[in-house]
């Protein structure tokens, strides 16, 4: 038996189709499951950025105590695999600490997404304590599946305290196969090259780890001297209520714009997002750092091209393709303006791929 501990479900997270797409593909291959889900504390994230700060924790502890009436009832059987769709998971060593005094051996497979050594990321403050709980989240593991090999890569960050036997024993059970991707499920929204809209997408939250100062200073700049520059129509957009950054000076230019053709996108359901990209010309990245990121993949799975930073990742993901990765932000101008875009085939030949991983994972398993 195979129990999928889910993430909560928010409409401005992939954790919404998550909650439905990987129990489906369990399900289409046959395999055992069940989903433990937790008791949600709210359906928005009102504190933090990712996921909200106390509805995230009182989430994952009532699986825990679900996990816990199991153990307790005789519900789990020697052999059975836990999926942690996050691995930063407070109080996961429950699990490893009832199966050690129930006698019961279990496997725990955990999905790493990001920690307090990914650059701007929210829990990079965290880190001065932080790193004690990651490695035993990853320790704990008998398998870690993230987003590439990049992302393998930086996980080395936290061993600089630790032996090197610790060290190559985590990095020797992580799995670089990508992130799961309802690729065909996408292809309904994405139009023909010849029915693309002249549209520039910024997909990312306003927070300062996107730079959403960049590209303000990229429209800014492309006003000056792009000829076409009002044939476009620049659109920053979010699933969530109100288009806001966590950083005062972020709104502060924000509310500067005052291009008629340029716009903001709130509340936005997973189809109107998906049906934005499919038809927009351009999607714009400009992260601090990233380990998969569903915003450009998601794009090219949609035929859009994307222009995104010639780091982390995205070298990995587009292997190399230098029309779609830009090295400075000179260079991204000149892109923009050239306008010298991939046709759509060869932008999903990158993702499509993605559509197998919960495929591999499972074959990891040894299910």
């Amino acid at each position: 038996m195979i129990y999928i501990l889910e993430l909560e479900k928010l409409k401005e997270r992939y954790t919404d189709w998550w909650g439905s797409y990987i129990p489906s593909r369990f399900q289409s291959l046959g395999i055992h499951y069940k989903v433990i889900t937790g008791e949600p504390l709210s359906s928005t994230v009102k504190t933090g950025t990712v996921l909200d700060a106390s509805g995230t924790n009182y989430f994952k502890a009532s699986q825990l105590k679900i996990i816990c009436e199991m153990f307790h009832n005789n519900k789990i059987n020697s052999g059975d695999s836990f999926l942690v769709c996050d691995i930063w998971f407070p109080g996961i060593e429950m699990i490893s600490y009832m199966s050690e005094l129930y006698n019961i051996p279990v496997n725990i497979w955990g999905v790493w997404h990001a920690g307090s050594i990914t650059t701007n990321d929210f829990a990079e403050p965290m880190h001065p304590w932080a790193k004690y709980f990651e490695l035993g989240f990853l320790k704990i593991c008998r398998g870690i599946f993230v987003g590439s090999e990049y992302s393998k890569q930086s996980i080395t960050r936290l061993f600089y305290f630790i032996p090197n036997y610790e060290s190559e024993s985590i990095t020797n059970k992580i799995y670089s196969y990508g992130m799961p991707l309802d690729f065909n499920n996408l292809q309904q929204y994405s139009k023909e090259p010849q029915n693309k809209e002249n549209i520039i997408v910024f997909p990312h939250r306003p927070d300062p780890e996107k730079n959403p100062d960049i590209f303000i200073n990229i429209i800014n700049g492309l006003s000056t001297f792009w000829e076409d520059f009002e044939k476009f129509q620049f659109i920053f957009c979010t699933s969530k209520e109100k288009y806001k950054s966590n950083a005062m000076w972020v709104n502060a230019l924000l509310a500067s714009l005052k291009y008629p053709n340029v716009c903001i996108k709130e509340n936005l359901s997973k189809e109107e997002y998906y049906t934005l990209i499919g038809k927009s010309k351009l999607v714009i990245s400009t992260t601090s750092e990233e380990n998969f990121g569903y915003c450009a993949v998601e794009a090219l799975a949609l035929g859009c091209h994307p222009f995104l930073p010639n780091a982390f990742s995205h070298p990995e993901i587009v292997e190399g393709n230098y029309s779609i990765l830009y090295d400075s932000y000179d260079d991204l101008l000149n892109k923009i303006t050239e306008q010298k875009l991939e046709h759509s085939k060869i932008l999903k030949s990158y993702v499509e791929p993605y559509q197998h991983t919960v495929q591999k994972w499972l074959q990891i398993m040894g299910i």
